[in-house]
């Protein structure tokens, strides 16, 4: 079960709203704790440099806000 006690990231191609997200039916951005999403963005841009992709990745706090939708 997932806890909101610490600042949550997405991933994101740089300087665009392309963000990482789930499949099918669960095509919404993932949310990551800071240590996962700074691994993930250190896995994706070593691999992009390495095949020389022009995309590269960061990590981007968002305040993620429950209630009733009306």
């Amino acid at each position: 079960m997932s806890t909101f006690d610490q600042p949550l990231f997405v991933i994101r191609a740089v300087g665009s709203h392309a963000y990482e997200s789930g499949y099918g039916a669960y095509a919404v951005p993932k949310l990551y704790t800071r240590g996962s999403a700074n691994s993930v963005v250190g896995r994706k841009n070593k691999r992009a440099i390495k095949h020389d992709w022009r995309e590269r990745w960061e990590a981007v706090p968002v305040t993620v806000t429950l209630g009733e939708v009306k």
